[in-house]
């Protein structure tokens, strides 16, 4: 896939559309997203919502498998391990 064939692809989803992630970069070795943190993604205390995170990251890693021509599967499983709170500006999860 080409990266301008996964903008497309990402733009046609209508979750993606909704939460506003962008493909800043892709190629065989890294994908990057982002989303614009909004009050109506986050939780009670003013992060972004885990499942949020959850589901951006999954497209990351989905993504990183879609620039390998050929290649094949699914995100079967991921562990998330978090930091701090995204509260303010945009995020930009990568998977590679």
């Amino acid at each position: 896939m080409t990266f301008e064939e996964l903008v497309s692809y990402n733009d046609s989803l209508p979750f993606n559309r909704w939460a506003g992630i962008e493909v800043l970069s892709a190629d065989r070795e890294e994908v990057v997203l982002r989303l614009e943190r909004r009050d109506d993604l986050c939780q009670n205390v003013g992060g972004l919502h885990a499942a949020l995170i959850a589901g951006v990251l999954e497209n990351a890693c989905g993504y990183a498998l879609a620039m390998h021509p050929g290649a094949g599967g699914l995100v079967t499983q991921m562990d998330m391990q978090f930091l701090r709170p995204a509260q303010e500006g945009p995020s930009s999860p990568w998977g590679g």
